[in-house]
């Protein structure tokens, strides 16, 4: 579908307006006809065209009330006919797409524009209406041809004008970096000690990248110009830990002793539950396991998505650190054990992805690790995952420079003062 961009003055309108729930185009229909039966009254209308108003609330969800307005371009010094207001429409910059049919068949285009188009442009709604304009004789005619106009505006022009913020950020997995030779046999190595489902890999002179269960992957990386931006460090366990859940942690640390892996013993940590560490792979990449025994539904899986924890140096400032720079909220607080629980939104599902902060040990180090398991939030918008960074470095926060396509996928990572890392993808 074509989109044209075009400017349009201030709008002057006499019609009727009215509330309804009724998105499928019956009630503009109906009230586009009543205003036709009575447009003889509007005797200084401009022209024979019929706008058709949709005005939503911040919060408009289908189902939930919206204004409906139908009128025509008249004089600004007009006496209204009994029934009917005037609306005046600033000027705005638009988006036009063209629609062929009637006003009860506009929906899937009005979907292709704000779900489609809309999110793959460099443009973003400038106000929360659109509307219709059509002919007196082409209300319900199936071979008419509609124009749909949206009120919009560059994402650059808008947030320029808007204080920059720190986005609404969403868990969407992570990645787990192995080395290149030895990429396949560790994607098998998890299918078979995790019960994990192996999906399909993609590869590149430069890069591999297996999916596996649970919005993880298995990544390598090969560099031959020059450092690569996913390199990672090895050799060194950093203060991040990703957990994974199982109903069975004892059932779990045998199995993995069993399989002469390398475990931790188990032990008590945040929110009064049982982990242990495991060093996944010869690589030895450190994962951790907490017992869940309420767990409901694995998948057929050894081990669940869990949580993360981040140890830091001060809980307290960690806590503010992390409401200021991640947006995270504060969900749980236990100082006399030195924990506090974070949460952030969670990519394609309802519910809070769970972040905890715990107190180092005396002398930990704390300068910044890239470590192999690097779990990840997500931003989709460019415009918003540029000023993030932005944002980051103004801030005088220890961010990486951007690497990919910022019209496709691209990453950064910055970290906490204790040396943390957080990772954001865009896609």
């Amino acid at each position: 579908m074509n989109v044209q961009m075009t400017v349009q003055g201030t709008l002057s309108l006499v019609g009727f307006t009215t509330e309804t729930t009724d998105s499928s185009g019956r009630a503009s229909s109906n009230l586009a006809k009543a205003l036709i039966e009575r447009i003889g009254e509007i005797t200084s209308r401009k022209n024979d065209k019929v706008y058709i108003f949709s005005t939503f609330s911040d919060d408009y969800m289908p189902g939930r009330v919206f204004t409906l307005f139908v009128g025509v371009e008249s004089e600004d010094q007009v006496r209204l006919p009994e029934g009917m207001s005037l609306k005046k429409v600033e000027a705005h910059q638009y988006a036009v797409i063209s629609h062929n049919g009637s006003t009860r068949t506009t929906g899937p285009t009005v979907d292709f524009f704000l779900k489609q188009w809309l999110p793959n442009s460099d443009y973003v709604e400038a106000s929360p209406f659109h509307f219709q304009i059509l002919r007196v004789t082409g209300i319900d005619d199936p071979s008419s041809v509609i124009d749909i106009w949206f009120p919009v505006v560059l994402k650059k022009e808008k947030q320029a004008i808007e204080p920059i913020t720190v986005p609404s950020l969403n868990y969407d997995g992570g990645f787990i970096h192995v080395l290149w030779d030895y990429h396949e046999a560790a994607a098998e190595w998890y299918s078979k000690h995790f019960l994990w489902k192996s999906g399909e890999t993609h590869a590149s002179s430069s890069e591999k990248l297996t999916r596996h269960a649970f919005g993880t992957w298995i990544k390598s990386v090969l560099s031959e110009n020059g450092p690569h931006p996913g390199l990672v460090d090895r050799g060194v366990d950093p203060n991040v830990r990703w957990c994974w859940n199982t109903k069975d942690i004892v059932g779990a640390h045998n199995y993995f002793k069993e399989n002469e892996i390398r475990v931790s013993d188990i032990y008590l940590g945040p929110g009064e539950r049982y982990y242990f560490d495991l060093w996944a792979t010869y690589e030895g990449t450190r994962l951790t396991v907490c017992g869940y025994p309420e767990l409901e539904q694995d998948y057929g899986a050894r081990l669940c998505p869990g949580w993360v924890r981040i140890g830091v140096r001060d809980v307290q400032a960690a806590k503010k650190w992390y409401q200021n720079y991640v947006g995270m909220s504060i969900l749980e607080e236990h100082p006399e054990q030195g924990w506090a629980l974070m949460g952030l939104g969670v990519e394609h599902h309802p519910g809070t992805s769970l972040w905890w902060l715990e107190t180092l040990p005396p002398n930990a180090y704390t300068g910044p690790i890239n470590g192999p398991a690097t779990p990840y939030c997500v931003l989709h918008d460019k415009w918003v995952f540029q000023n993030y960074h932005q944002f980051l470095l103004d801030s005088g926060v220890s961010v990486s420079d951007i690497s990919g396509n910022l019209n496709g996928f691209a990453r950064f990572h910055f970290f906490d003062p204790d040396g943390n890392r957080f990772s954001i993808q865009k896609y």
